[in-house]
């Protein structure tokens, strides 16, 4: 298991390198841009479907698998080269981001309300951003 034994930093390198190689300098607006492409791409292979495709068969279907796989690697690489540009910690960033959804959603009290407090969070939320 590749995930136990590398680091963050491991990771960004090798994006660093692969793009450095091949003196490419993308922006950060075509990263962003990169990204949300890739993840699109990722959504594709639930697009269509009569039902939903489970996890236990995404599992088991080798090709479907392999070609998600692609896809997570492609929008790895863009975050990495993005957060890169933009001297962004990773690790805080996620740090910072799980913070907040434990200050919005108490666990206590999305065990109790379940969707019904998720979804109150969620309104009340976006009625403090106006």
């Amino acid at each position: 298991d590749m995930d136990s034994k590398t680091t963050l930093e491991d990771i960004k390198n090798w994006a660093k390198k692969v793009r450095d190689d091949r003196g490419w300098h993308p922006d950060a607006r075509s990263l962003a841009i990169s990204i949300v492409l890739e993840a699109g791409e990722m959504l594709e292979h639930f697009q269509w479907k009569e039902s939903r495709i489970t996890e236990a068969e995404l599992k088991k279907d080798s090709h479907q698998k392999e070609e998600l796989e692609k896809e997570v690697g492609d929008v790895i690489n863009y975050l990495c080269e993005f957060v890169e540009l933009l001297d962004i910690d990773i690790s805080d960033s996620l740090r910072k981001t799980l913070k907040k959804v434990e200050e919005k959603y108490p666990v206590d009290k999305i065990k109790k309300g379940g969707e019904k407090f998720y979804l109150q969070q969620k309104k009340k939320y976006r009625e403090n951003k106006k």
